[in-house]
């Protein structure tokens, strides 16, 4: 049992290095496309398309959308040519990181909202300072209003005193 599990990992050793050699772990455009375009193990092939499908979304996560995009974009006629049947699912993957937002779209959406938000704030303040200012004139204009009252009040009522007054001096 061991001997075939051993042959089955040597000769599976065997079917990556026929195609990669020592450059398995790189991920790179260029060397993906090297290994794509001179592999002829199938299984090896799909091994490729996967490193492929993982580096455009280890770049992705990165937040290096329109990066990934180019890249998936410069392998695509590749995959078609030399692995056609894997094509498909390349393409999916493709398909899938086309329809995310660009960086681009995405500072600009960012933008837009702050820029929304600013001008919410801005309004609300005014709003805020108008009424503010309206609740201080109505409030001043009722002071005004309440201190001449008082004022003609007071007159009023010094007038009725010394109206008073002269009337009590002239009846004595």
């Amino acid at each position: 049992m061991k001997k075939i599990l051993l042959a089955a990992a040597v000769v599976a050793a065997m079917t990556m290095g026929a195609c990669s050699g020592n450059d398995a772990a790189q991920k790179n455009e260029a060397d993906i496309k090297a290994k794509i375009e001179n592999c002829t193990n199938p299984d090896s092939m799909a091994v490729y398309i996967d490193q492929a499908k993982a580096y455009a979304q280890k770049l992705v996560q990165e937040g290096k959308v329109d990066e990934a995009k180019k890249y998936l974009d410069q392998l695509q006629p590749t995959v078609d040519k030399y692995a056609p049947s894997l094509s498909s699912t390349f393409t999916t993957v493709k398909d899938a990181i086309d329809k995310l937002p660009s960086a681009g779209e995405v500072k600009e959406a960012a933008t837009d909202s702050l820029q929304n938000a600013a001008q919410n704030i801005k309004d609300a303040a005014t709003d805020s300072l108008n009424a503010a200012t309206d609740r201080a004139k109505d409030a001043a204009n009722k002071a005004a209003a309440d201190a001449a009252d008082k004022a003609k009040n007071a007159v009023s009522n010094t007038a009725d005193k010394a109206k008073d007054a002269i009337d009590n001096v002239l009846k004595r």
